[in-house]
Parts: structure tokens; C-alpha cells; sequence
């Protein structure tokens, strides 16, 4: 498993979000193209704060539902 590149500013790169999600660039290259989940557009490079990352996961989240 890869470690988080996390810079100065504490920012992390599609490849790390890749690897905290379990899934693949390609999965996150498409959450930025339909503007899903919050980036910063530095240069050509595409950077997320980890906090960011966090509220995209927490906010789809689906409760279980109790049938009781």
C-alpha cells in the first residue's frame, strides 16, 4: 500500500485519495471531472485537502435501517 504524499500546505494527490478510498485514479479522476468531491487545481496537478476527503466519504454515507 502506498503512502499519503501530503505537501506543505497539507494537501494530498489523486493517488492518495485512490488509496484511502480503495479504488482507483480512474475513480477519482472522474469525481473531479463531474465535480463531486471539493479539489484545488494547482498547475496541471489536481490536490485535495485530507478534510475535504473526509466530508465527501461522511456525506455519502447510508445508514442501515432497522426493519425491526
Amino acid at each position: 500500500m502506498r503512502t499519503i504524499k501530503q505537501s506543505n500546505e497539507g494537501l494530498i494527490d489523486i493517488e492518495a485519495v485512490a488509496s484511502r478510498l480503495g479504488q482507483t485514479e480512474r475513480f477519482v479522476r472522474r469525481l473531479v471531472e463531474e465535480k463531486r468531491i471539493e479539489f484545488f487545481k494547482i498547475g496541471k496537478r489536481v490536490m485535495f485537502r485530507p478534510t475535504d476527503v473526509t466530508a465527501w466519504i461522511d456525506s455519502n454515507h447510508v445508514p442501515r435501517q432497522n426493519f425491526d
